[in-house]
């Protein structure tokens, strides 16, 4: 059985497995264009592996043979000036990180063959703007599209039979579930009373003004633009592009570990249930301000606690 050996072609380093396949390992920092063989010795190129191109800072176009069927973790990661890239058809992985910091990459389309989009497969992708899905995808880690400022939307065909999308919101196939709120989004989002959401799906939507949820839904109930637990007993989710003054529910005893997540409000107000917020990230909080008469809460040197 012959062993694998590594090859040197002009500046991109290939893992070679004698008749077998071949993947792209390494390339010099500096090459800004580069196109990659289908064929290397009579044998297909058939992956890019980790790290490959990683830090390429200068790479602003690379294409790929459509032989390419998976892109390894963090293989891309780092490249600064990639403004475009094709997805090879016949691709079907892509692995954790593959894409993260690609600054300038505006747009994704995935091919049908693609199945699986690892965790922070684009994080970081700032300039990233729609990302179209094939119609075999199937599976997308929660934090796929973690930091994507200017996503504006996500686009599903009718055929896949894994995801949906509407008003460019990712949901699961039979939109039982939202997975993906884009960051730009600054209208209002609306549960059915069959939809439920996962923990980050709203994460760093920083203009969403509010979420209301359909009156029969099982598990909240809003006001004023505000998620509530059914019974209006918890606060579950202030969404972070409020920019109002909030006046709690008599019943709000709780608020969840979540709540507040990334809601701009420094500094925080309690008195008589309403609770007045300074519109800075929650990262900045000094303190919290209790009311002596508030039936749940209190607070010693601005911190806060239960009563």
């Amino acid at each position: 059985m012959q062993q694998e050996k590594t090859l040197s072609i002009g500046p991109v380093w290939y893992r070679m497995i004698p008749d077998s396949h071949a993947e792209v390992i390494g390339c010099l920092p500096f090459i800004e264009n580069i196109t990659i063989p289908p064929m290397i010795e009579h044998i297909p190129v058939t992956g890019i592996a980790e790290q490959a191109f990683a830090g390429c800072s200068a790479l602003s176009r690379i294409t790929l043979p459509d032989s390419v069927g998976q892109i390894g973790k963090e293989a891309f990661r780092g490249c600064e000036k990639l403004r475009t890239f094709r997805f090879p058809n016949q691709l079907r992985i892509l692995e954790e990180s593959c894409f993260a910091q690609c600054f300038q990459l505006r747009n994704a389309v995935f091919p049908d063959t693609l199945e699986t989009v690892g965790a922070y497969a684009f994080k970081d992708c700032i300039s990233l703007m729609e990302v179209s899905l094939g119609k075999g995808c199937r599976e997308i880690a929660p934090t796929a599209f973690q930091e994507c400022p200017s996503l504006t939307a996500f686009h599903v065909p009718q055929e896949n039979e894994f995801f949906s999308a509407e008003e460019g919101i990712l949901y699961n196939y039979d939109k039982t579930m939202l997975l993906r709120c884009p960051e730009t989004r600054d209208r209002a989002v609306f549960l059915d009373a069959d939809t439920e959401f996962i923990p980050d799906a709203f994460d760093r939507c920083m203009k969403l003004p509010a979420i209301y949820a359909d009156d029969n839904h099982p598990t909240y109930g809003s006001w004023d633009g505000v998620l509530y637990d059914k019974e209006g007993t918890t606060l579950m989710m202030l969404p972070q592009g409020r920019r109002k003054p909030l006046q709690l529910l008599e019943c709000v005893i709780d608020i969840s570990e979540r709540a507040l997540d990334q809601s701009f409000v420094p500094v925080m107000q309690v008195a008589d249930n309403v609770i007045d917020f300074a519109w800075i990230d929650c990262c900045s909080l000094p303190r919290f301000e209790v009311s002596e008469y508030n039936p749940a809460f209190s607070d010693v040197d601005g911190v806060l606690y239960d009563k």
